[in-house]
């Protein structure tokens, strides 16, 4: 009786669980995560819309370089000409030692802004190569002019495309949403929550 040896128990559960009503907390969490995509999809179209408008106003930038690099090229052509014709006159006795230096100091001019105009173009290929992700070295040709054009449209369109379009307009208004929601979020902590436990032994 005192030794009664080893005896076995084995206990089998299987216990469920179900909540049936959580105050609202659950579609609140949901839509809370539903917003937060919401909001980072558009802090991703806003950088896209940046990135489109710093490659655009990059690109005018090279096109209106190599449009002064060419006034430039021409001005320093005409101006070396100048400079001819004013030492072939003051060789000739006709023109003044003055008017030789004056045109030599603008062709200097001249050429300083071609060398301006060139690294201008030269920093803005950079600068556009920096934004496509190429390497600093890659060929980049753009094709065009540069020139575009703007339909005629109305400002009340222009405004309402927008607002339409705009990323950090949608931002704004699912932050709002987002902040209503967290004030429900709370609120659902001042409900009950109902719950069905089974359990089968």
């Amino acid at each position: 009786l005192n030794n009664p040896g080893w005896q076995t128990n084995t206990r089998l559960s299987l216990t469920a669980g179900w909540q049936l009503y959580d105050g609202g907390r659950r579609s609140n969490v949901t839509e809370l995560r539903r917003l937060q995509v919401l909001l980072s999809e558009g802090d991703r179209d806003a950088v896209l819309n940046e990135l489109k408008a710093a490659v655009i106003d990059t690109s005018l930038a090279v096109f209106m370089a190599e449009e002064f690099g060419r006034v430039a090229s021409e001005s320093v052509r005409l101006t070396e000409e100048r400079v001819k014709i004013a030492a072939t006159r003051h060789e000739l006795g006709q023109a003044q030692r003055s008017d030789l230096l004056s045109a030599e100091v603008r062709l200097a001019e001249a050429r300083e802004k071609l060398v301006i105009a060139t690294n201008a173009r030269a920093r803005a290929l950079t600068a556009l190569r920096n934004l496509l992700g190429l390497p600093a070295d890659a060929p980049l040709n753009l094709v065009g002019t540069g020139e575009f054009s703007v339909p005629p449209v109305l400002t009340s369109e222009l405004a309402v495309t927008a607002i339409a379009n705009r990323p950090e307009v949608k931002q704004a208004g699912d932050a709002v949403r987002m902040a209503e929601r967290e004030v429900a979020l709370h609120r659902t902590g001042y409900n009950p929550t109902v719950s069905v436990f089974g359990s089968y032994d």
